[in-house]
């Protein structure tokens, strides 16, 4: 599956225009790439299953069809970054205590004029199902399942630092402001170790690998 999408707009909220009606200027309205403006999104669905009985094809074991009823299942997800805005200053979004920025985040080019990265994620799904008869009549289906989330660990970048298109610098440390801050703080090294770890945010970036076992039962 493939998507192509062009979302553009006045606002990407009901608070887009905010500051802008809050001037005596007047309120001009341009078109933009909206926030969640993802031009292009590519989806590929995989799925292979084994039947049982005279419908099982796959490897016999002691006579067992050790395959049957289990499948593999595989998705692959692949899109463009969406759109941020860019800043020509850097301003210190770690926040360290005792610093305050002088001055607002000026705007760099247009709004929504930077693009993040490609994202790639694989999900992959092992799983069998198993019956067990309860009684004469009732029976339990059992799906035993393996599952992995972004199976090849992928750091895809989700939020850039405005002023570096960087997930992890913000570029504050090598600006004018941030030698200042450093030179005038108690322990220059510290300070600058403490504001590399703040920057180094979990969420500017998708989740790592991860590995599930589990059974779902079904009556």
């Amino acid at each position: 599956n493939y998507n192509l999408q062009f979302a553009d707009g006045t606002g990407s909220g009901v608070n887009s225009n905010l500051e802008l009606t809050g001037t005596d200027q007047p309120n001009i309205r341009i078109i933009l790439p909206l926030d969640y403006d993802q031009r292009h999104l590519v989806t590929m669905n995989f799925d292979y299953r084994y039947g049982k009985g005279s419908e099982y094809n796959g490897p016999i074991l002691s006579g067992k069809q050790i395959f049957s009823n289990a499948g593999f299942s595989m998705q692959f997800k692949a899109g463009s970054g969406t759109p941020y805005t860019r800043q020509s200053r850097a301003t210190p979004e770690a926040n360290a205590i005792g610093w305050q920025s002088n001055g607002q985040r000026a705007v760099e080019g247009a709004v929504n004029s930077g693009r993040l990265p490609w994202t790639f994620n694989i999900d992959f799904k092992i799983d069998k199902d198993f019956e067990i008869k309860v009684g004469d009549k009732k029976t339990l289906s059992f799906n035993v399942y393996f599952q992995m989330q972004n199976a090849l660990d992928i750091r895809n970048v989700t939020k850039v630092y405005r002023a570096t298109g960087n997930a992890n610098d913000d570029g504050f440390i090598q600006s004018a402001d941030g030698l200042l801050a450093t030179s005038s703080s108690t322990d220059p090294v510290a300070f600058v170790d403490q504001y590399n770890i703040k920057l180094r945010n979990p969420d500017n970036f998708t989740i790592p690998r991860r590995s599930r076992i589990g059974v779902s039962v079904n009556f």
